[in-house]
């Protein structure tokens, strides 16, 4: 569940609220946030009219309440992004930039499969087709609405094979046609399993 949702109808409204302070990449929330200082929380960054969102966590740095030491300065919260999420901030502020993204990195060819896909996201248990497949990850083709940074359980069963496979993932890539997941391995035994599926889909075995 989402803690805080921000929308900006252009990316130099969200520019005008990202600063540095000292190391720490900051966000100025214009208003004062019933968190404690030092807690974390789910932020989902949305720009309109163009509907990109991002999604990552933040933490409470401090807030500034009206009528303070400072009354000329604006109440509101500032919140840090932590290292862990510095790589999901490079995306967000390459979209700021308008620069080309390239929000996976492919260590291995994709081969054209389609694959119905069974996951759950926001408590509903959806269905959609995946178009292709490789060690990395897949694309699904979707009109639900998945936010870059949601982190999904699939399960899916490739032709020829008897049980469906589960794998955890997380959407890093979205355009209007659907979302490029990344599969995040729990153990190597499922990687190697995927670079077998992905093997032997390419050689049509």
């Amino acid at each position: 569940m989402t803690d805080l949702s921000l929308q900006f109808a252009t990316r130099e409204d969200f520019a005008t609220l990202f600063f540095q302070d000292g190391e720490i990449d900051c966000l100025f929330v214009p208003h004062v946030l019933d968190a404690e200082t030092g807690s974390a929380l789910d932020l989902e960054i949305a720009f309109q009219p163009e509907w990109v969102a991002f999604r990552m966590s933040v933490e409470v740095l401090w807030k500034r309440a009206k009528g303070q030491s400072r009354p000329f300065l604006r109440p509101g919260t500032c919140v840090a992004f932590p290292q862990s999420e510095w790589e999901k901030l490079d995306r967000l502020l390459a979209y700021i930039e308008r620069q080309e993204i390239e929000f996976v990195h492919r260590t291995a060819p994709r081969v054209p499969l389609t694959l119905e896909v069974h996951y759950r996201s926001n408590r509903l248990r959806l269905t959609d087709t995946a178009r292709d497949l490789s060690l990395d990850g897949m694309y699904l083709a979707t009109k639900h609405v998945l936010l870059i940074g949601d982190r999904l359980d699939v399960k899916f069963r490739v032709p020829g094979k008897i049980l469906p496979l589960t794998l955890q993932a997380e959407v890093v890539r979205k355009d209007d046609d659907g979302v490029g997941l990344r599969f995040n391995f729990a153990k190597e035994s499922e990687r190697d399993y995927v670079r077998r599926l992905v093997g032997e889909a390419r050689n049509g075995t």
